[in-house]
This record gives structure tokens, C-alpha cells and sequence, in this order.
């Protein structure tokens, strides 16, 4: 079973928050969560969800970025067909993403880690969702989810995306 952990607004100004998350959330507390054209410049890193979370399964998946890192990890045919499917190729992994996506609904955000190991992978996702909406006034109207990757190498320990391509 992954395990799961929420962060605190303060973690994202840390050292160890990659610059384009902290660029997102600071986009999105700037806006009022709302999406402006500023948001078109990071949303290839990002992957839009519909509002329909429930305790036991994440939202339904709208569209995954061309540089969002989900699509490096579970590959761009996953990527492309998102919206017939509901569920990451990580095993167990449905409750801890939905518990993340409702924390998002009641505190305007939520910045999480999530470590997993399986037998087909293994890595530390860092995740920042954050409910949209299209107008000021309007209610939230889809997520915005932005992860960073970590593969776990059981020898020699982390091991980032550009370190996973440069070994490529």
C-alpha cells in the first residue's frame, strides 16, 4: 500500500518544491484559483481532472500535458487515452489520490507525497492539486494536478526524471 502524506502551504516555499510547482500554486493563490491565460504557460505540465472525487476513487481524468511527468511515467498511450480510464497504473494507489483531491476541495489545495512500491515500480510522487475555476465568481469547475517523480532505485535511492533520462 502506498503511503501517504500531506504537506503544509509552508513546504511548497521550500528548497526541495521543483520551481515550476511553486509557480503553479503561487499562480493560483495570485488568481483566486482562477484560470487565466497565465495558466495556458504551465498547463503542459499539468493534468486536468472533473470535480467528482468520492472517499474511495480519484476524479475522472480530462487531459494529461505534453510535459506533464505522469505521461513519462506511465507513457504517452496512457497519457492519450486518460479519459477511459479512472485509475493510475499504480496498484492501490485509488483512495490515497482521492483522499488528496477532496483535502484540495476543503483547504483550496493540497501538496502531498506519495511513496509507492510495486512490483512493476517504485518512486515518490509530490504532488499540488488545485480546484479552478473559469470565472471569479463562479464555482470551482475542474482540478489542476502537477506532480514531480522520483524514481526509487532500491540500490542506490532517488532518482529524478532528468537523472532517468540522461541513463537513457
Amino acid at each position: 500500500m502506498p503511503e501517504y502524506e500531506i504537506l503544509k502551504a509552508p513546504d511548497i516555499d521550500k528548497h526541495d518544491t521543483p520551481d515550476f510547482m511553486r509557480e503553479f500554486h503561487n499562480h493560483a493563490r495570485r488568481t483566486g484559483s482562477v484560470a487565466t491565460s497565465d495558466l495556458i504557460e504551465l498547463s503542459d505540465h499539468l493534468i486536468l481532472c472533473r470535480m467528482n472525487p468520492t472517499q474511495y476513487t480519484p476524479p475522472s481524468f480530462i487531459w494529461v500535458g505534453r510535459q506533464a511527468q505522469s505521461r513519462a511515467i506511465f507513457g504517452n498511450s496512457w497519457a492519450d487515452n486518460v479519459h477511459k480510464s479512472q485509475a493510475t497504473p499504480i496498484k492501490n494507489y485509488s483512495q490515497p489520490s482521492a483522499l488528496g483531491y477532496l483535502s484540495a476541495l476543503v483547504q483550496g489545495f493540497n501538496y502531498d507525497i506519495v511513496r509507492f512500491q510495486d512490483a512493476e515500480m517504485s518512486g515518490v510522487l509530490r504532488r499540488l492539486i488545485m480546484p479552478m475555476k473559469a470565472k471569479p465568481h463562479s464555482s470551482y469547475g475542474f482540478f489542476a494536478t502537477m506532480i514531480h517523480y522520483e524514481e526509487f532505485d532500491l540500490v542506490s535511492g532517488p532518482r529524478s526524471n532528468s537523472d532517468r533520462q540522461n541513463l537513457n
